[in-house]
């Protein structure tokens, strides 16, 4: 059991980046996995069937993409934070720049391995019609990225509340209070601030 002069912090601390790695390991595999069945149930009802491993394929490669870019994105979120309690446009247009470029990567790495499994099973991946296909890829993509980068704001947010640096600020000391100017009685005590 850990040291109980520790706080919560001190103690995720040595296991956080297994926790990291492991999170997102098993989210997109999982995510793979319910989307592969989700596909093999799709691929069934179309006029031009696919086999199995084709569906695979498609569902194993995007994931699989997404997962090399978590760093980027972790450093994405890290980087645009800044801003946005000051410049929402310019947040908000960089985090466009930004999805448009994840996409961008996401769409070319699963199609090189898409050909590459293709290819080793002797079939040849055809990517028809790339730019109308990726706009509709690129609205899946900036779904997800969304959300990714919401999750990965949130889990800082509570990395930091755990380490005591996101917290209500304590009452002033009882003799601070009677140095500080009085408050005439209409005016409504202002409300608890939060120092992130």
């Amino acid at each position: 059991m850990g040291d109980p002069r520790k706080n919560l912090y001190e103690r995720y601390e040595p296991i956080r980046r297994y926790v990291e790695v492991g999170f997102w390991i098993v989210l997109m595999t999982l995510q793979a996995a319910f989307s592969t069945l989700v596909a093999i149930a799709d691929v069934g009802n179309r006029a031009v069937p696919h086999a199995r491993w084709e569906v695979v394929t498609w569902e194993v490669s995007s994931h699989f993409v997404l997962l090399l870019l978590v760093p980027a994105l972790v450093a994405i979120e890290r980087r645009l934070a800044p801003l946005a309690s000051r410049h929402w446009v310019r947040f908000l247009a960089w985090h466009l720049a930004a999805s448009v470029a994840v996409s961008v990567v996401h769409v070319a790495g699963m199609f090189g391995l898409r050909s590459l499994v293709y290819s080793m099973a002797g079939e040849h991946y055809g990517f028809s019609s790339w730019a109308a296909q990726w706009g509709y890829e690129y609205l899946k993509d900036v779904r997800v990225y969304a959300s990714m980068i919401f999750g990965i704001w949130v889990y800082r947010r509570f990395l930091l509340r755990l380490q005591g640096e996101a917290r209500v600020l304590d009452a002033p000391e009882e003799g601070a209070t009677e140095a500080a100017p009085s408050m005439p009685e209409a005016t409504p005590p202002p409300p608890p601030r939060f120092n992130w």
